[in-house]
């Protein structure tokens, strides 16, 4: 029986209403893209496992491309992080769901962010009133798809790995990951990523009760 659902938050409860957005519009300026997954975990390596200024992040990343900076470079490209702060919206079906849904589970945030971006969330949304706790990459010092979290999620919510289910939209960071720990998961495809991934997916909040009647 399922008791507790863990939320990946950017992509699947929240997103970013600029477009591009404006992780891709950072990628782009440096020469790389976004969607590229390898430049993906180098960029939230350095951006999202810490809680040190967006700034010093920014050139601890450039640094490790072997991109020559100056103080202005770097303040351009960290100004396309903290300028996107106040364009970041729950998705139309979020609030609603989360409202529903926490009467009857317990929920758990699981986020790769950074402080900047996740400060900026609570002022304007009750997280702490949806979710029982969050674990968050910049507090842990770790990011996903590491298995640690999903551990850690399991010890810390004193459930077994069949009690819980994770709905997230990567599905390397959210579904693969967290079945290595014995936790099903849920994919949610809403701009239809993965067509080929059939099972266990929605695509969009609105059926994942549906779907929890199946589990």
């Amino acid at each position: 029986m399922i008791k507790a659902l863990i939320f990946d938050c950017w992509g699947t409860i929240f997103t970013n209403s600029q477009h591009p957005h404006p992780f891709a519009v950072f990628a782009e300026n440096i020469g790389y893209e976004i969607n590229d997954r390898s430049f993906l975990k180098i960029f939230e390596h350095h951006i999202m496992t810490n809680d040190n200024p967006v700034y010093d992040n920014v050139a601890s990343l450039l640094n490790e491309l072997k991109i020559d900076t100056t103080p202005d470079s770097v303040n351009k490209l960290t100004n396309i992080i903290i300028g996107s702060l106040p364009t970041q919206i729950a998705y139309n079906d979020t609030i609603q769901i989360l409202n529903r849904l926490n009467k009857n589970y317990r929920l758990i945030l699981l986020s790769n962010t950074f402080k900047e971006g996740f400060d900026s969330l609570l002022d304007k949304y009750p997280i702490n009133s949806w979710f029982e706790f969050v674990l968050l990459s910049y507090q842990e010092n770790m990011i996903k798809p590491n298995k640690k979290l999903y551990e850690k999620i399991l010890i810390k919510s004193g459930l077994v790995a069949d009690e819980i289910l994770m709905i997230g939209d990567n599905y390397h960071d959210d579904v693969t990951a967290s079945n290595k720990v014995g936790i099903k998961a849920v994919l949610i495809d809403r701009r239809n990523r993965y067509p080929d991934i059939v099972d266990n997916k929605i695509h969009s909040l609105n059926e994942l009760e549906s779907c929890l009647k199946l589990m």
